[in-house]
């Protein structure tokens, strides 16, 4: 079992100025017996105008603990001083239940990152996630995960950008040889294949919403041209306003998925999220 009254801890300890730490909500155990503090933090950019805006979860999944590790290490360190133009949105653990647990649902039985599209009594945190992120917009989404069976770490992303995060990685660790992950999604050189048939098939049978397809629907800012992570919107929606109604396509929004393989000791996944999450925000500042 993972100790989350310690990561709790040290996500308070983070937050020192400029950061900013807000409790959105609890999540319970089934029995209702424990409650979980849900954290987002928000770090504003060290210029007088933020260029871009970037958002970062992890723990969606309680069973892969290097993700919010990674996120909580990037607060602990100040790592987004490195990028003095951007300002930073952070949900280090979803599913701190999970995390306790190593459970890879909530206490609902349910996998969070299916449950975007609607929640349900059985996914009440959905709800609180949502309104947290409630008339936000992102340049840049960076979701930190893990997989159990991979042989190596892979990136479901935008061409330029998964192969910039994987170029990054490499001399840390070994990187998913492809051709196939789980069997069916397309992969070459670590970078998840977007415009494959068989890709776009797999999630338009799903019906479920991952976070990265809720975020790349209804918060993305200024899109430059770049894939959803789940394949192209059937059509245009309307997604804010901003000095008027722009409609954009979920389909252009950049985000990284990032997927370390479990296996590997802890320390290395970290720094291969770290890496990820560094080339990621670099490629972004290039622009």
């Amino acid at each position: 079992m993972k100790d989350y009254a310690a990561l709790a801890a040290r996500i308070r300890a983070a937050a020192q100025p400029p950061v900013q730490l807000r409790v959105y909500g609890q999540q319970f155990s089934p029995d209702g017996a424990e409650a979980y503090d849900l954290f987002i933090l928000t770090i504003p950019s060290q210029t007088p105008r933020p260029r871009f805006s970037v958002l970062g979860n992890g723990g969606t999944h309680g069973d892969e603990p290097a993700g919010p590790e990674a996120v909580v290490r990037f607060l602990e360190t100040r790592r987004y001083r490195q990028w003095p133009a951007v300002a930073f949105t952070v949900t280090p653990c979803t599913n701190p239940w999970g995390y306790v647990n190593g459970k890879r649902e909530g206490p609902g039985g349910t996998d969070l990152n299916r449950s975007f599209r609607r929640a349900t009594r059985l996914t009440p945190q959905i709800t609180l996630h949502k309104r947290a992120l409630r008339g936000q917009r992102f340049d840049l989404f960076i979701d930190c995960h893990e997989d159990v069976d991979a042989p190596g770490l892979y990136v479901f992303a935008p061409q330029p950008l998964g192969r910039a995060i994987v170029d990054a990685v490499r001399p840390l660790g070994p990187v998913h040889p492809g051709p196939l992950v789980d069997g069916e999604i397309p992969l070459v050189n670590g970078v998840v294949q977007f415009g494959s048939r068989r890709r776009r098939r797999r999630f338009s049978r799903l019906g479920t919403w991952p976070l990265p397809f809720y975020v790349a629907r209804y918060h993305q800012r200024d899109p430059a041209g770049s894939a959803n992570p789940l394949g192209p919107s059937r059509s245009s929606r309307t997604v804010g306003r901003t000095g008027g109604t722009r409609t954009r396509q979920a389909s252009s929004y950049a985000s990284a998925t990032v997927e370390t393989p479990t296996r590997l000791p802890m320390r290395q996944r970290v720094r291969l999220h770290l890496a990820a999450i560094d080339a990621a925000l670099a490629t972004l500042t290039e622009k």
